[in-house]
């Protein structure tokens, strides 16, 4: 990294995604931290998507590669010409493929980079950044404790955020009555709701075994699943639902930007995730007020049991047990004005410890922090 004053550093942002999920908006709000700070900001990310368009508006210029899997070379040189020309002084990796191909590209440039971990990740892909961050303690010692050389970088933590003024704006045109408007859902339905990227590690299959343990014991029961993705994993979801004959409770909503509005008329956020770091989808939903239950992996514990609770804020079950899933949709259910009140606490937690304004502050700190190292070598 160049030894540049604060105010004349260039940074790139790469991310292998062209979708918006939780990592993509935590992508977009680093990309307008930067900008509002450094003299320059661009970004690389996968043609043709919304996040593309998202990011135009975000910063100074972007570009695209495909980024399709770690061995596209095509898209690694690609990425080398991009860090030629823009010639920033840093380079910030945004999810597995960048976080690899990205720091190749830039130690062939001769340029710094920083990768974000977000789960627990293979070591390979935090093996050639210069830096790191890490969404949560969890996921750094995991991490760390598979490669002595990734244990051995200089690394931050950097815990995801949420704007929680623009959530609860959202949320105000949403509602129950949003859900009845928007999927026919009927007004004394519990609704059960999970945000996601259609990907098996999301856990989706688990999700719709539970729902349809509960069919009999929770009157009106319906499903949404919010996201896009995988468009056969897609279809298998939906085959499961239809052979289990609970397809008319289910409704795939495909990708949507308003999800607020959806989170708020929902009574129970699930995410039965089998491997996450902090996701943003859980975080949004207990900003909201919404009861969550979780698989317990990667840093989600993290947000369930802080110091600040009486009660963890999150339901936790193990990883792949769907009795224990659907046990827990049914104890929230069945005890419901309790589990509201711990997720009214988690809400004024999350505004307090989790805002995107922390973040900014945060992600300037670290940068800071890179050039000082840069300054003093």
């Amino acid at each position: 990294m160049s030894r540049k004053t604060e105010n004349h550093l260039k940074i790139l942002h790469i991310i292998s995604s062209g979708t918006v999920g939780g990592a993509e908006k935590c992508f977009l709000e680093m990309l307008a931290a930067s900008r509002k700070t450094f003299a320059g900001v661009a970004a690389v990310c996968s043609a043709g998507g919304e996040l593309e368009r998202l990011a135009a508006d975000a910063c100074d210029k972007v570009y695209t590669a495909a980024m399709a899997d770690n061995a596209d070379v095509f898209s690694l040189y690609k990425l080398y010409k991009i860090i030629g020309e823009y010639k920033p002084d840093l380079c910030h990796l945004h999810m597995n493929r960048a976080t690899l191909l990205g720091a190749l590209a830039a130690k062939f440039n001769k340029v710094k980079s920083i990768g974000s971990i977000q789960g627990e990740v293979r070591p390979i892909y935090a093996y050639f950044p210069d830096y790191l961050t890490f969404c949560s303690k969890n996921v750094a010692d995991h991490v760390r404790s598979r490669s002595s050389a990734v244990a051995s970088k200089p690394s931050f933590y950097l815990y995801n955020c949420i704007d929680n003024s623009a959530l609860a704006k959202l949320a105000e045109t949403g509602g129950r009555a949003f859900l009845r408007e928007e999927f026919g859902i009927p007004e004394n339905a519990f609704v059960v709701c999970q945000v996601a990227r259609l990907h098996q590690n999301k856990g989706h299959a688990f999700l719709i075994d539970a729902i349809y343990k509960n069919i009999g014991k929770i009157p009106d029961l319906y499903c949404l699943i919010v996201g896009a993705g995988d468009k056969k994993y897609e279809e298998q979801l939906k085959t499961q639902a239809e052979n289990l004959g609970i397809s008319n409770r289910f409704i795939f909503t495909g990708l949507r930007l308003d999800v607020a509005r959806i989170i708020s008329g929902a009574d129970l956020f699930a995410l039965p995730s089998l491997q996450e770091g902090i996701p943003v989808t859980i975080m949004e939903a207990l900003s909201l007020r919404l009861p969550c239950v979780a698989f317990d992996v990667g840093g989600i514990y993290e947000l369930a049991d802080t110091a600040a609770a009486s009660e963890p804020f999150i339901t936790l079950v193990p990883a792949r047990d769907t009795e224990a899933l659907a046990s827990a949709i049914y104890n929230i259910y069945a005890n419901y004005p309790h589990y509201k009140s711990i997720a009214q606490k988690a809400g004024v937690f999350m505004v307090k410890h989790y805002d995107k304004t922390k973040y900014v502050n945060d992600i300037n700190a670290i940068y800071r922090g890179i050039n000082f190292i840069a300054k003093t070598r």
